[in-house]
């Protein structure tokens, strides 16, 4: 999800946005379910999936882009989809189901997901990147201040269920069946961080 972060971080910086959760839970076939809540100012309301904004929108941001994407998606299909919205935020919480790994990787604005899964000799590994050190590197010290002002202590969080106890993985907490890796990650961490960061899980 390089590309996802990387967009979304521009987001936050440009419409304050407070953080956002994603959780991915895999059937036995490999197929699943992501569910996305997030919210954004009501300044990126009028915006559309337009060159300019998909720059800087790494997700819809509102139900009819959502019913757009899905339907232009193949193996991808749109459950539910929520809005709500107050003087400042709008809180949007999309759930979708996904026949291929591949579903998932077109759901950005214009660019790809960084998210995989491979089957090989019994063991499936699902892989997620969610930075990489080049990409920090290129951050420049403007930018970083500027998120060390403005988003001190806001986080991102992952889920990721397998259909089978997890064997391994590279970040987060197993729970007790190990059948569900969380990991949570401050904004301020991800992109301070020397090293690619890598959500990847085997079971």
């Amino acid at each position: 999800m390089k590309t996802f972060l990387l967009g979304f971080i521009t987001l936050l910086l440009c419409v304050s946005c407070v953080g956002i959760e994603s959780e991915v839970r895999f059937n036995s076939n490999l197929s699943g379910t992501l569910t996305l809540t997030y919210r954004i100012s009501q300044l990126v309301k009028d915006l559309d999936t337009t060159n300019e904004s998909k720059m800087i929108l790494p997700l819809p941001v509102s139900e009819q882009e959502f019913k757009r994407a899905a339907e232009a998606i193949e193996g991808l299909k749109l459950v539910s989809v929520t809005q709500k919205e107050d003087e400042e935020n709008i809180t949007i919480q999309a759930k979708m189901e996904f026949s291929r790994i591949e579903a998932l990787q077109q759901i950005g604005n214009g660019s790809p997901l960084d998210v995989t899964l491979r089957v090989q000799d019994g063991t499936t590994t699902f892989r997620q990147v969610l930075a990489t050190a080049q990409e920090t590197r290129d951050i420049s010290p403007e930018s970083m201040a500027m998120i060390e002002t403005l988003f001190k202590g806001y986080e991102l969080s992952f889920l990721i269920e397998a259909p089978n106890p997890i064997k391994s993985h590279s970040l987060g907490e197993l729970s007790q069946d190990k059948k569900k890796l969380t990991y949570h990650v401050s904004i301020l961490d991800l992109f301070k961080s020397p090293g690619d960061r890598v959500l990847e899980a085997k079971w």
